[in-house]
C-alpha cells in the first residue's frame, strides 16, 4: 500500500454558507425577516436574523476562496488534497446551529432550522452524495419539534445532526433531564440518525481565569467533549437507547484511554455504582455507541487499541486553521499509517466513518476513483497559502478578531 491507494472520508470539516442560501426558502410572511449577510463597504460582516440576532461569526465573501461556501467547487478542493468524503458542521448558526434559539419568534426560528437543513440537503449534500454528507440542525428549544425534524429529514436521507456538547449552558435541561430530551432520543434511535458534537457547540470554552492566553483555551479545548463523554457514559441516555451513536468532533483521542479507566475505577470501587448502572462497564457502553475523530493525535494513535479501533475516524478540518492543507493524507501516511496494518488504516480512514453515518460512495462511483492518487489526478493542483482566509477560524468570533488585530497592532 502507498499512500496514492489510500481512501479518506472525514467527519468533521465545515461549510461556510453562501449569501443566497436562504432565497425562496422562507414562507413568505417572514420575508425580511430571515437571515441575511451584512456586510460593510470592505466586504467583511456578519449574519443578522429577525433583524436582531447576530451570528459572532466573522466573514469576507470576497476574500475566501469560492470552495469555502460552493459545493463544486469544495469538491474539486477536497480532490486536489485527496480526499473523497466530507461531514461539514455549520458556521454562521453555530455548531449545533444554536444561534436560531436566540429568537425570540420561534415559528421564524423553527422555518429557519427546517430551510437550513433543506439548503444542506438540495444544494449542499445534494450536489454531490458521492462525496459530501449532510448534517442537519435542530431546534434545540423543543424536543418534539427535534423529533419531527429528525423523521422529516431522515425521510430525505440524512443520518447525522449536530446537538450542543452541553446543552445545560443554554440554559435548557442538560441530558440528565431524561423526560425533556425523550423525544429527540427517540427519534434519533427509531431512525438510526447520528448525534454529532462538535468542540464549541455549548458556545462555551474552558478558560482557567478571565484573562487566561487564548493559546491556553484552545490547547484546553479539547476538555469540553471529555465532559461530554462523561455524562453521556453516567446519564440514563446510551442505557435506555442503546441504537444511540454520538460521534465527538475535533475533541482528538489521546484523552481517552485516560478516561475509560478513570470511568473503570469509578465503576468498580462503589458497589453501588455497579447497581444503578447496570452490567456493562463504562468502557463497553463507550465503545458501543461513541464515535471519535482525530487531526493530529500521535499519543492516541499509539494508544488506539485502548480506545477501541472500530470507534476511531479521520478527520480533516477544512476550511479552518488546523486543517493539515494541503497535504494531510501524505502527513498521516507519513507520521503514524505507514506503520499500521492495512486493516486498521482502513478502518481509521474510511470505513469507520462510512458505516457510522450510513455513507456509501461506492455504490455511486467506483472504488478506484475514491483513493487519494485518482482524486488528486482528476483535479487541479492544490492551491498555495492559508485555507482559511477571510474568516475568523474559531467559535470566539468576533472576540478573537479583536484579539488578533490588538496583537498584530502590538507587533507591527
Amino acid at each position: 500500500m502507498t499512500p496514492n491507494d489510500l481512501i479518506f472520508v472525514s467527519v468533521d470539516d465545515h461549510v461556510l454558507e453562501p449569501p443566497t442560501m436562504f432565497e425562496g426558502r422562507l414562507p413568505a410572511k417572514f420575508a425580511g425577516r430571515g437571515p441575511k449577510f451584512i456586510a460593510d463597504e470592505t466586504g467583511k460582516g456578519s449574519w443578522i436574523v429577525g433583524g436582531s440576532v447576530e451570528s459572532p461569526w466573522t466573514m469576507n465573501y470576497g476574500n475566501m476562496r469560492p470552495g469555502t461556501y460552493d459545493p463544486d467547487e469544495r469538491v474539486t478542493e477536497l480532490s486536489s488534497a485527496g480526499i473523497l468524503g466530507s461531514l461539514c458542521f455549520p458556521s454562521f448558526p453555530r455548531f449545533a446551529g444554536q444561534l436560531f434559539m436566540e429568537l425570540d419568534d420561534k415559528e421564524l426560528a423553527l422555518a429557519c432550522v427546517e430551510a437550513y437543513n433543506d439548503w444542506m440537503i438540495e444544494d449542499w449534500a445534494g450536489r454531490h452524495p458521492d462525496r459530501l454528507i449532510p448534517l442537519g440542525i435542530m431546534p434545540l428549544w423543543d424536543p418534539e419539534a427535534m423529533a419531527r425534524e429528525v423523521h422529516r429529514i431522515s425521510r430525505r436521507g440524512v443520518n447525522t445532526v449536530a446537538f450542543s456538547e452541553n446543552p445545560s449552558k443554554f440554559g435548557l435541561p442538560s441530558i440528565y433531564d431524561d423526560e425533556f430530551w425523550k423525544p429527540f432520543w427517540t427519534a434519533a434511535s427509531d431512525t438510526g440518525t447520528v448525534i454529532a458534537t462538535h468542540i464549541g457547540s455549548s458556545s462555551s470554552l474552558p478558560k482557567t481565569s478571565d484573562d487566561c492566553a487564548m493559546e491556553a483555551t484552545g490547547v484546553m479545548i479539547p476538555l469540553n467533549l471529555y465532559g461530554t463523554a462523561a455524562d453521556f457514559v453516567w446519564s440514563n441516555v446510551f442505557r435506555s437507547y442503546s441504537p444511540l451513536k454520538l460521534l465527538l468532533a475535533e475533541g482528538g483521542i489521546g484523552w481517552v484511554p485516560f478516561f475509560l479507566e478513570r470511568c473503570e475505577i469509578s465503576y468498580k470501587a462503589r458497589p453501588w455504582v455497579r447497581e444503578a448502572y447496570g452490567p456493562k462497564t463504562p468502557t463497553e457502553v463507550f465503545r458501543e455507541h461513541a464515535i471519535t475523530c482525530f487531526i493530529e493525535d500521535q499519543p492516541g494513535i499509539e494508544m488506539r487499541h485502548l480506545i477501541g479501533i472500530d470507534n476511531i475516524c479521520w478527520e480533516f478540518d477544512y476550511p479552518h486553521g488546523d486543517c493539515v492543507w494541503p497535504d494531510g493524507a501524505d502527513v498521516a501516511w507519513n507520521n503514524y499509517l505507514s506503520r499500521m496494518p492495512e486493516e486498521e488504516i482502513n478502518k481509521i480512514t474510511h470505513l469507520n466513518a462510512m458505516r457510522e453515518l450510513r455513507f456509501d460512495p461506492f455504490a455511486l462511483r467506483s472504488r478506484e476513483s475514491c483513493t487519494v492518487g485518482a482524486l488528486r489526478a482528476s483535479a487541479p493542483p492544490a492551491f498555495e497559502g492559508p485555507v482559511n482566509a477571510g474568516f475568523w477560524d474559531s467559535a470566539l468570533g468576533k472576540k478573537e478578531a479583536e484579539w488578533r488585530d490588538t496583537d498584530v497592532a502590538a507587533t507591527a
